[in-house]
């Protein structure tokens, strides 16, 4: 009886060491799932956060042109009315000669 007792107590201990052994193995499956699912995350945040600073750049250049070509508009309409002004000048001066020379 006693090596039946013996044989049973082996065969609960490879039991217990058996189960251990699967929830071990249970634990580490969770374990490698959860380092998955976090480099998932971490790689979508990256992901978002370049989408953002793309975005963020694309504008930035967008106002950039709109500052520039608005720049450049104010620049032509500046030099326009330079002309313009210089135009009128002119046309004043040779107003006024010519009202000088028939009045002499």
């Amino acid at each position: 009886m006693a090596g039946l007792e013996k044989e049973q107590q082996i065969a609960r201990q490879r039991e217990v060491e058996n189960r251990a052994y699967a929830e071990n193995l249970r634990q580490q499956k969770r374990e490698l799932e959860q380092r998955r699912m976090q480099n998932k995350l971490y790689k979508e945040k990256e992901i978002q956060e370049s989408r953002q600073i793309q975005k963020q750049y694309e504008r930035q250049q967008w106002m950039l042109k709109q500052k520039q070509q608005q720049e450049a508009t104010d620049a032509r309409n500046s030099y326009i009315e330079h002309l313009a002004s210089k135009s009128r000048k002119r046309a004043r001066d040779n107003t006024v000669e010519k009202q000088e020379e028939e009045d002499r």
